[in-house]
């Protein structure tokens, strides 16, 4: 097994800024049996008015050969809040999330001597979407059967490190709430 990441940002702390990596794997194992998985992810964020409008799209693919463990999976927490949780996967996805959200003034708790819940709420609505095609046999999640939109609101709090979604699945009705420490935080813990 073998694979190449590329990362990138631009911008800075005022204004604006984007990311996007790019991931091409590939390998061989016994019986000849080879496989190319390749995931690309991108996101920006610019101020817009009163608050800061999020654009964030996923996509992968995997040759036939590929493990099932290598293969996509979206749903619910992390991805499409509204979803069952990791319902929807395969051998290709495409995730996409459009947002906007504003700083709004919140009551402060003091959590002891040197803590507190912060002066702010940073709160707004978000369109989102997702498709998986190609699944795995004998897996428990498959196809997403087309595009799987979720309309929803989001709100970070206590100095904005926890992020809490409430999402509803446009296609057949759920509805998901999540708590979880904001997302780019995750590679650190």
């Amino acid at each position: 097994v073998g694979g190449l990441k590329l990362r990138g940002r631009t911008g800075g702390i005022v204004g604006g800024f984007a990311t996007g990596t790019l991931d091409a794997e590939g390998g061989v194992g016994g019986g000849g049996r080879s496989y190319v998985r390749l995931h690309g992810s991108a996101q920006t964020e610019h101020d817009v008015g009163p608050g800061r409008l999020s654009v964030a799209v996923e996509g992968g693919w995997g040759s036939p050969g590929l493990p099932p463990y290598r293969g996509f999976v979206f749903g619910g927490r992390g991805t499409l809040p509204g979803e069952p949780y990791r319902a929807y996967g395969g051998r290709a996805l495409a995730l996409g999330r459009v947002g906007w959200e504003v700083a709004l003034p919140a009551p402060v708790i003091p959590l002891g001597r040197y803590a507190s819940t912060g002066r702010q709420v940073v709160a707004g609505p978000f369109v989102a979407a997702g498709w998986a095609g190609e699944p795995f046999v004998s897996l428990p999640w498959g196809t997403s059967d087309g595009v799987r939109p979720v309309v929803g609101f989001s709100a970070d709090v206590f100095n904005q490190l926890l992020r809490v979604e409430f999402g509803w699945g446009l296609r057949d009705g759920g509805v998901g709430v999540t708590v979880d420490v904001r997302r780019d935080l995750w590679s650190i813990l």
